[in-house]
């Protein structure tokens, strides 16, 4: 999982929709979405709820985009493995 993948992630999470989010960080749309689906692979979970009218992560979801500051500022100080506020893994 890289950086640059959560980002995409929280500017999904933050603006519930992948065509704004995709401008907003100055892609397109396709390579977005499959960077999502990958991170959601690699987590083994859904972290966006998809709608024709939009997205919207669930609970555990949100959680990600409060929490994530200390993650952010220090990316190699993250503790290892699931984190707990995420919920259990499927």
């Amino acid at each position: 999982m890289e950086l640059r993948t959560l980002r995409y992630f929280v500017s999904v999470a933050e603006e519930l929709h992948f065509g704004r989010a995709a401008a907003r960080l100055r892609m397109t749309q396709s390579p977005l979405s499959r960077a999502i689906r990958r991170l959601e692979t690699d987590l083994g979970c859904a972290l966006l709820r998809r709608s024709p009218s939009g997205v919207a992560p669930p609970p555990p979801a949100r959680c990600c985009t409060r929490r994530r500051g200390p993650c952010w500022h220090r990316p190699n100080g993250c503790a290892p493995g699931w984190p707990p506020w995420l919920g259990r893994r499927r």
